[in-house]
């Protein structure tokens, strides 16, 4: 079950990974939803490191033997156990598996206070051990993924603002425009998301389909696609226009000529150069949508396998629970026995 846990989780890894990517290449709301996305997974992966750390330690108890969590209590020094009873309590391991949070107990991991006790765990007790560092990477994993999102949605990070800080020659000033900037370039990106990337996936589609099976766009076709295409940015370029005008951007930030003479004629010639990079864009398309419902799907298989695990553990804690109760029943016949043979 270790072994496959592992699996698992690194299948969350590559998972999470994967999320991040598309939340880089996503906007606006897109993008929040999948920062959520990524959130939900990860904390998933630290239900799933929780439920085997409580597994873990209530393994191996039967009526002849104790469980694995007693014998790790067993094997800690004194000083270990001291750590323990004064930073988080003198039953430590229901605190960390049920009471702390992750935050929490990533705080006291990397407590240099407690370095004796997280040693002697780790020696006596290696599986359960990552099984905490897992939880305790919770707080990291989710920080990664909202400075992801953030980025996504504000086009910046603290890397830049740092870079700008580096260089010398920056004023004020300059800080101020790169900010306007940087707001200018998400309101931007948040208009085309709303209002025009469903026209422009519209029209990529089509190209697409035109070029089906080989076929090569005639002059006609590519020409029809062009104007469909001018027809998206001059109402894009009016859009963007009434904001500079509504949010007093400069006109030298924006303005760009949406004059219809630089759509060239299509011939036949451009038309047929064009066919090798609608191609291109088709396949790209097709293996982008493979990996992703690759994904979606080895996504719906570990979530199963997860539960699965999960389950089991809890099945184990109920067969030990039960053999408890027998434990006890025996005890009693056995004294019930004992009282009544004595005399004889």
């Amino acid at each position: 079950m270790v072994e496959k846990y592992k699996a698992l989780n690194a299948q969350w890894d590559e998972l999470i990974k994967k999320k991040r990517e598309y939340i880089a290449e996503s906007w606006g709301q897109e993008a929040a939803a999948a920062g959520e996305a990524a959130n939900e997974m990860v904390r998933s992966q630290t239900e799933a490191a929780r439920n085997m750390a409580r597994t873990w330690t209530e393994a191996g108890k039967d009526w002849r033997h104790h469980s694995q969590g007693y014998n790790l209590n067993k094997a800690l020094s004194d000083e270990a156990k001291s750590e323990a009873q004064k930073f988080i309590g003198s039953n430590w391991q229901q605190e960390v598996l049920y009471n702390l949070t992750p935050d929490q107990l990533k705080k006291l991991m990397e407590d240099p206070q407690m370095a004796t006790f997280w040693a002697e765990v780790k020696a006596n007790a290696g599986d359960f051990y990552e099984y905490l560092q897992q939880i305790a990477a919770e707080s990291e994993n989710l920080k990664t993924n909202t400075e992801a999102t953030y980025k996504a949605l504000t086009f910046t990070d603290e890397d830049s603002f740092a870079s700008m800080l580096t260089d010398m020659s920056k004023s004020a000033k300059d800080f101020s425009e790169d900010l306007e900037k940087q707001f200018r370039n998400a309101v931007l990106r948040g208009l085309i998301n709303q209002k025009y990337t469903s026209q422009l996936k519209a029209i990529y589609e089509k190209w697409a389909k035109l070029t089906e099976s080989g076929n090569e766009l005639t002059a006609d076709e590519a020409a029809g696609l062009k104007k469909e295409y001018e027809s998206i940015v001059n109402s894009a370029l009016k859009d963007r226009d009434q904001l500079a005008t509504s949010m007093g951007w400069s006109k030298d930030a924006t303005s760009q000529s949406s004059s219809t003479s630089g759509f060239e004629a299509m011939s036949q010639d451009t038309a047929s150069e064009l066919n090798g990079r609608f191609t291109a864009l088709q396949m790209d398309t097709a293996a982008i949508r493979a990996e992703a419902a690759a994904n979606f799907a080895t996504l719906n298989q570990s979530v199963g396998e997860i539960q699965s695990i999960a389950l089991l553990g809890l099945g184990h804690l109920e067969d030990i629970s039960r053999n408890t109760r027998q434990l006890y029943e025996i005890k009693d016949a056995l004294t019930d026995i004992k009282k009544h043979t004595q005399r004889l």
